[in-house]
């Protein structure tokens, strides 16, 4: 069985549809040596004017990374390097045996396990449970 999205581009606006097969997929979280995502100057200043502009409204940013089917672990440490950049926390649990669905989504399971652990870890940085009061 193959279901279809539609998808648009953030670069342009425009739409496109892919096919997905409702196959399952490990997610992967090996190590890529050598492979890294790099944080481009106008990216980087983007995400300082997003962060400042949440400040000035008295909220906090807190980043967060969803594992996907491929490359986690660069895109991982992006998202690590991009919070440490920007001064905010990072919210990316590592939950092992993760699978899609489709290819793409997390299977209902899969949602589960990782919506949990989530939630754990954010609930355990410390601006989120200084702001709770516990």
């Amino acid at each position: 069985r193959s279901a279809a999205v539609v998808y648009r581009s953030p670069e342009d606006g425009a739409w496109f549809v892919r096919r997905q097969t409702q196959k399952p997929t490990p997610v992967d979280e090996r190590p890529e040596p050598g492979r890294f995502v790099r944080i481009a100057p106008e990216e980087l200043r983007a995400a300082v004017r997003f962060r400042d502009a949440l400040a000035a409204r008295g909220a906090k940013l807190v980043l967060a990374y969803v594992p996907t089917r491929e490359h986690n672990a660069i895109q991982r440490d992006a998202a690590r390097e991009l919070a440490r950049l920007l001064g905010v926390p990072l919210v990316a649990p590592v939950v092992e045996g993760l699978g899609t669905r489709d290819g793409d989504h997390l299977s209902d399971e899969s949602q589960a396990r990782f919506g949990r652990a989530f939630v754990g870890a954010l609930e355990a940085l410390p601006e989120v449970r200084d702001a709770r009061g516990t």
